[in-house]
């Protein structure tokens, strides 16, 4: 990753912009416009920091809504870690020597545009520097910890009810990624649990096999 002098950054970015003309064709030119990111700070540490998450049981999933998410049942879980920060871009090339995010030059921005295979080998050369036993998080200890564990204070948001004081999306992001930890975290002490960017977790979804577990429990 460029190496920086903790200096602001401009980065132009550049795109085609497609009109019709009067015939039905279409017309292609280059717009072009520029992002100030604040780089007078840096959060990145390698290994990543974690935070302990204390087990405990919480409801998972709706009873109405979003059908992929029902029902709602139970879950408990036993003690774990959770990063405090999304993986960045200066944690990446670290490990892996790339960096594949479409929004780069922000070394504190979190990594984007890898593959749930890409972050399976990230996971594994990670651990063999560092020594240590990373991992995905399970998509229920992922929910858990966004909803602030056992620590939970009944927020619409993880973190807060004000979207804007605690993620980066439509209404504030500019269509950008930005720095993590530059908002509000959640009552564990987690940044950017919601918006920045999509995060993965180590389990899939599959309709039939959750109805199959769903079943043991209760038998």
């Amino acid at each position: 990753f460029p190496s920086h002098d903790k200096a602001p950054l401009v980065i132009i970015y550049e795109y085609y912009q497609l009109n019709p003309n009067s015939d039905g064709s279409l017309l292609s030119h280059i717009q072009s416009f520029s992002k100030f990111i604040d780089t007078s700070h840096t959060i990145t540490e390698f290994p990543p920091e974690m935070i302990f998450v204390q087990g405990g049981s919480f409801f998972m999933g709706l009873d109405s809504g979003f059908c992929d998410a029902q029902p709602c049942h139970s879950i408990s879980l036993d003690n774990f870690y959770i990063g405090k920060y999304e993986i960045t871009q200066s944690q990446w090339f670290q490990v892996m020597k790339t960096n594949p995010s479409r929004f780069e030059n922000c070394p504190d921005c979190p990594v984007e545009q890898v593959s749930y295979d890409d972050c399976q080998e990230f996971i594994l050369r990670l651990n063999q520097l560092s020594g240590k036993k990373f991992r995905l998080p399970t998509e229920a200890e992922w929910e858990y910890a966004a909803q602030g564990g056992n620590k939970k204070a009944q927020f619409e948001f993880s973190g807060g009810n004000e979207l804007n004081l605690i993620g980066w999306q439509i209404e504030n992001s500019n269509f950008f990624v930005h720095p993590v930890g530059r908002l509000n975290p959640n009552e564990l002490g987690i940044y950017d649990m919601t918006g920045n960017v999509w995060e993965w977790c180590s389990d899939f979804y599959s309709l039939g096999l959750f109805f199959f577990f769903l079943l043991g429990n209760l038998l």
